[in-house]
Parts: structure tokens; C-alpha cells; sequence
């Protein structure tokens, strides 16, 4: 056996449920992460203050927003559908390759 093909052999075979959720937590989270740079990149925003309004949205929505008394949020539907096209295209695909190798070979 050449040497390092072990390791691609391996790559080949079934995940378990760990690294499925790890490999497709890590792909998804780059390929989102590279979407808003791309999207927001074109608008002008830096890269790291990207990231920081990533950070507010996450400290809003999970902490801020629940100890309120705020009403309904209203979406806006540019923004929403590209999240959403977003998500769907190009996220989504990883998160599912990943759950189809972890339940590759498997009796269902």
C-alpha cells in the first residue's frame, strides 16, 4: 500500500455520529462564515467587523430579545431570501453529505 492511502481509505468508510456532527458543524460554519464575507465583503464591511455584528446578532437574539418585552420581529424579505438561498445552496449540502456518511452502510 502506498504510503498515506490508509488514511484516504479511511475518510471513505462510515462516520460515527461525533465526527458526522463535528465534520458538518465545521463545514457548515466556514461555508456561512465565507457567505457573509462575500455578501458583506461586496457591500465594503471588513471581514472582523463582520464578525462582530455575527457575535451581537447571537448575544441579541439569545439574551437581549428573550428578557425583553419586545414585540414580534418583522422580517425583511431582500435579506431573508438571501439567507435563505444562501443556506439552501450552499450550506445545507455539507450538513447533509455529512449525515449521509454518518449513516452510510447502516441498516435503517
Amino acid at each position: 500500500m502506498a504510503r498515506g492511502t490508509g488514511r484516504v481509505l479511511r475518510l471513505l468508510e462510515p462516520w460515527t455520529t461525533g465526527q458526522a456532527i463535528l465534520y458538518g458543524t465545521l463545514a457548515v460554519g466556514v461555508l456561512d462564515g465565507l457567505a457573509a464575507i462575500v455578501t458583506f465583503g461586496l457591500r465594503g464591511t471588513p471581514p472582523p467587523r463582520i464578525f462582530q455584528g455575527i457575535a451581537a446578532f447571537f448575544v441579541m437574539n439569545l439574551v437581549v430579545i428573550p428578557l425583553s418585552a419586545i414585540g414580534a420581529v418583522v422580517l425583511r424579505w431582500p435579506g431573508s431570501l438571501n439567507g435563505l438561498l444562501i443556506h439552501a445552496l450552499l450550506v445545507g449540502p455539507p450538513a447533509t453529505i455529512a449525515a449521509a456518511k454518518a449513516f452510510a452502510g447502516r441498516k435503517r
